[in-house]
């Protein structure tokens, strides 16, 4: 998924476009487990630079229905945020499932 448009006030276009991804990955994971999948307990990461962790905290408020955590984001690809779809695996080790974040000049990729 891509959204691409032009920012607004306090970076309202990025912040609601993440949690659009987000939760459209969450009603995915949903719709896998009416169809027999058994996916263990969900958890939601976000990865934020240090000026960008107040961005980060508002975008996690926004997510409901699963937990969630933050940490530093250290790796370049993304501008400054990122977030992570982890689900428990058989030993409730965490399992990477999706992975989405902003990309340069405010868009958002997943």
């Amino acid at each position: 998924m891509t959204t691409a448009g032009r920012e607004s006030k306090d970076r309202a276009l990025l912040a609601t476009s993440l949690v659009e991804h987000i939760q459209t990955h969450l009603r995915a994971l949903d719709r896998l487990e009416k169809h027999g999948y058994h996916l263990r307990e969900r958890r939601l990461q976000i990865l934020a630079t240090p000026e960008n962790e107040a961005l980060g905290s508002r975008i996690a408020s926004a997510v409901r229905n699963v937990p969630v955590s933050a940490s530093s984001l250290k790796h370049g690809y993304y501008d400054g945020l990122r977030f992570r779809i982890d689900v428990g695996g058989p030993t409730n080790e965490a399992i990477p499932l999706v992975d989405g974040g902003a990309g340069s000049s405010s868009a958002v990729r997943s």
